[in-house]
């Protein structure tokens, strides 16, 4: 009956669920394209996610708010686009985690955008373990009403261990180490 207590413990540790963000940092960027070169991360901002909008108004064109697990645009006015600037153009936001203290991203999906938005598909969301991207190069987020264009997605992570978790991993695997010993002497 000893010989399964430390196998318990291995088989728990191993087990990783979906977390969420809230308390952490993600440096947030806007895309910008400009004709003949390579895509521009522009203003880099770190924000701690918490309740309500973590970048009220950002850049002067969305309101970003960071959920535990979603993320919502809002527009806050009535051009995201760079008047002035026609060789350049929005291309969307990226979220990174700087830290490396969320798992890896497993998902990033859409899930819901006001009426009037259009373009905006699952084509346009892309992630790595640490980023999440979002394309609003080909929607009408530019001439879509100021306060009334929102989306929603959804993203999910892998948990990272906590250090009491490691603790029982170790811990059985050196239970494992003695069922072995005592199995060979006997």
């Amino acid at each position: 009956m000893v010989g399964f207590l430390p196998l318990s413990f291995l088989v728990d540790a191993g087990a990783v669920s979906a977390t969420n963000i809230t308390g952490k940092t993600v440096r947030v960027t806007k895309n910008l394209i400009q004709s003949g070169f390579p895509e521009n991360v522009s203003n880099p901002t770190n924000v701690v996610v918490g309740p309500g909008i973590e970048l009220p108004n950002f850049s002067g064109k969305l309101d970003i708010d960071l959920g535990a697990n979603a993320i919502t645009l809002t527009k806050a006015t009535s051009n995201i686009g760079f008047s002035g600037l026609p060789d350049f153009s929005f291309n969307g936001f990226r979220f990174f985690d700087i830290f490396n203290l969320i798992g890896d991203f497993t998902s990033f999906s859409l899930v819901s955008q006001s009426t009037g938005v259009s373009g905006l598909t699952a084509a346009a969301l892309s992630f790595t373990a640490d980023e999440l991207s979002i394309d609003l190069g080909s929607t009408n987020w530019n001439s879509a009403i100021s306060g009334g264009a929102s989306a929603t997605f959804s993203f999910n992570a892998n948990a990272i261990p906590e250090p009491g978790t490691l603790a029982l991993f170790g811990l059985g695997l050196a239970g494992l180490g003695v069922v072995r010993r005592r199995r060979r002497i006997a």
